[in-house]
């Protein structure tokens, strides 16, 4: 590979106070949202270093605007410990994404096993039935996960017992 530039990356940090009027009992309560973010610019032939790296603080500034505005943190009323709908959905899609990452992530050695005796290429006796086996682990930790997080009424009274004592402004 011939190299042809360097890549800048420029890493910036901010908070903001985010202000959340309870669904339940209308108090107005505050709390600190904490971000950050990475920006990068390509350099192509080493031209302009200084403008690199400026172009990459200010995707990152940007960036980290953009998250600082848009993304909400879970945080209970401090009066009457209620979650708001935005919040748990928020957390819900979050939680999720992050199971069915580690679901597929724990299924890659069975799927591999699978190709194998696909392709008449047995490594040890039983391979598909262990491959089998250890495919199911993941899908019902993934089935688990769906029913818990997004089929359960209860999930937001479980994550407000969970996040008793989180600070707020």
């Amino acid at each position: 590979m011939i190299p042809i530039g360097n890549r800048h990356y420029c890493t910036v940090q901010g908070e903001t106070v985010k202000e959340v009027m309870c669904e339940r009992c209308s108090q107005r309560f505050r709390y600190q949202l904490h971000r950050a973010a990475t920006g990068e610019c390509v350099n192509l032939l080493w031209l302009d270093n200084r403008g690199a790296a400026e172009t990459a603080k200010d995707a990152a500034e940007v960036l980290l605007q953009r998250r600082l505005s848009r993304e909400i943190d879970v945080v209970a009323c401090p009066r009457c410990n209620h979650i708001q709908g935005e919040m748990v959905r928020s957390f819900k899609m979050r939680f999720v994404l992050f199971g069915l990452w580690m679901c597929f992530f724990l299924s890659i050695p069975s799927i591999v096993l699978f190709a194998f005796t696909l392709a008449d290429f047995s490594l040890f006796r039983g391979q598909p039935r262990i491959a089998l086996m250890a495919l199911a682990v993941p899908v019902a930790a993934a089935v688990a996960l769906i029913i818990f997080v997004l089929l359960n009424p209860n999930f937001a009274n479980w994550l407000t017992k969970m996040l008793r004592g989180k600070p707020t402004l």
